[in-house]
């Protein structure tokens, strides 16, 4: 609805309203003005307060003049009048030099300017009053502007594919939209001033104040926000808790995004399993070919050719490959389920190096590779897996031998650090770049420009980093391009061990 009592900000026209007093009139001001104006300035003198405002009814008012005299008082109150009932209309107080403080009064109380009137020339006093137009004509503008943001801010809420809520700093709700309405089966008009945590049990303050003390948004990914009428069988989603901060740097509210990814989620969750039942189909054809291959390559079944030796070598190690990318999916998803996956044990790191040697050798011949070990004898025991800790040799030293020329050397090395051990698998590759390293332990990493069909699942190097990290203990590279890769591994050997799931 549009304000009766509002300026029309027109800079072709300057309509004055004057509430005169004892020494000026329209008269007066009019002689004022009259030379070198390029604007047209019509003057409306009101006798009294009330027909001052009834003037303004029209609503084609641009500046407000009103001359001190009298009381104080009666001045500042008619100000104050004046500007509460026509808040968009400038006021401009005239005063006689006697009463100029006054004037200086009027500006406390909603006058935009003051004018001592004896000075008064007609340069000065339509200056001022253009350049009050003119600075109302610029806040309607912005004003203008301001409420289309507004408007187009509001639109977007509404037709939001996710929740968005405004909440207050005591985590009471101020607004929110439809979506988040939608999701949780709420009524707009009746969650007003309801606490977050009442609409949405699931949230807790704590996850607000750790927003204040991180001092910057949060996200949550696959929250479980519990049953819904829209998700009987719960409700996931991914938040975003947004403090809202004053000029000042002071949270005083919040922000809250809510996006459903329940049907995400339980695609995410499909895909797991049928992965998951696949790797298990896969793994018991694969282990038994494994012990067939090494007995008929060990002479259990009868002599075997070196023709035919080195060609049963070839479809062991593609055979043995497969195993392992199989075992990686298996120990990959069975984590994510919370799987207890290590069976902890008294463990001698040496006893478990000599044990991997004989079955990497063989691959390492192959590739004209020469392995060896260097193994302390006072290494102390750890508590580890065993079936863990050879899978992550093997992987590592796999790894080696493949990005190793023909005719280098691959060491693993084993000693005391401290009151653990520490084991280097050490090659003689083209290493690896510095930029790289950091993203070598990543869920499905693969080498920079290699391809998407390769047979790498880049789950090996995520899979060891997981075996350690359960162990407490640590991995990590060293390299350069050029100069070979370092992977050292750290365990403790205390016996307090838990397993990260």
């Amino acid at each position: 609805m549009t304000n009766l009592y509002e300026t029309t900000a027109d800079m072709n026209v300057i309509n004055v309203l004057l509430l005169p007093g004892i020494n000026l009139d329209s008269t007066k001001i009019r002689q004022v003005l009259e030379k070198g104006r390029t604007v047209p300035v019509f003057i409306d003198c009101a006798d009294t307060l009330p027909d001052a405002l009834q003037t303004l009814t029209k609503g084609k008012t641009d500046v407000i003049l009103i001359e001190a005299n009298g009381q104080p008082t009666d001045t500042l109150d008619a100000v104050l009048k004046l500007q509460v009932q026509a808040p968009g209309v400038p006021i401009i107080t005239l005063c006689s030099p006697e009463n100029e403080h006054v004037g200086i009064d009027s500006l406390n109380w909603g006058a935009q300017q003051f004018l001592v009137w004896q000075s008064l020339d007609g340069d000065l006093l339509f200056d001022a009053l253009s350049g009050c137009v003119e600075r109302r004509r610029v806040q309607k503008y912005e004003q203008k502007q301001l409420d289309s943001e507004r408007e187009t801010v509001q639109q977007i809420l509404e037709c939001a594919p996710v929740g968005i809520v405004r909440i207050s700093r005591e985590l009471k709700v101020k607004d929110a939209n439809p979506a988040f309405c939608q999701l949780f089966g709420l009524k707009h008009e009746k969650i007003a001033n309801k606490h977050i945590c009442v609409l949405v049990s699931a949230l807790t303050p704590g996850q607000f104040h750790e927003a204040i003390a991180e001092d910057h948004p949060i996200e949550i990914n696959g929250y479980h926000l519990g049953p819904t009428p829209s998700h009987q069988e719960g409700l996931y989603c991914d938040l975003i808790i947004w403090p809202v901060k004053s000029t000042e740097s002071v949270v005083t509210g919040f922000v809250l995004i809510i996006k459903d990814v329940t049907d995400r989620l339980k695609v995410s969750q499909q895909r797991d399993e049928f992965i998951t039942a696949l790797a298990h189909d896969l793994k018991v054809p694969l282990a038994g070919a494994e012990r067939f291959l090494e007995s008929v390559l060990n002479g259990s079944l009868g002599e075997v050719s070196p023709q035919l030796s080195d060609a049963l070598m070839t479809l062991r190690r593609s055979n043995k490959h497969m195993l392992w990318m199989v075992q990686n999916l298996l120990l990959t998803y069975q984590e994510q389920e919370g799987v207890q996956l290590f069976f902890m044990e008294a463990m001698n790191v040496k006893e478990v190096v000599e044990e991997c040697l004989p079955e990497l050798k063989p691959f390492a011949l192959a590739a004209n590779v020469d392995l060896s070990a260097m193994i302390d004898d006072d290494l102390p025991m750890i508590l580890a897996d065993r079936i863990g800790i050879r899978r992550v040799l093997i992987n590592l030293t796999d790894n080696a031998i493949k990005a190793s020329p023909a005719g280098s050397k691959i060491s693993i090395i084993a000693n005391r650090s401290g009151s653990g051990v520490c084991i280097l698998v050490k090659d003689q590759g083209k290493g690896i770049s510095p930029d790289v390293i950091p993203t070598l332990f990543k869920r499905f990493w693969k080498e920079p420009g290699e391809s998407k069909s390769s047979s790498n699942t880049g789950l090996g190097l995520y899979v060891c980093k997981r075996i350690i990290e359960a162990h407490g203990g640590k991995i990590r590279c060293q390299s350069r391009l050029g100069e070979g890769a370092s992977f050292i591994i750290n365990l403790s050997a205390t016996v307090d061990f838990g397993v990260d799931e």
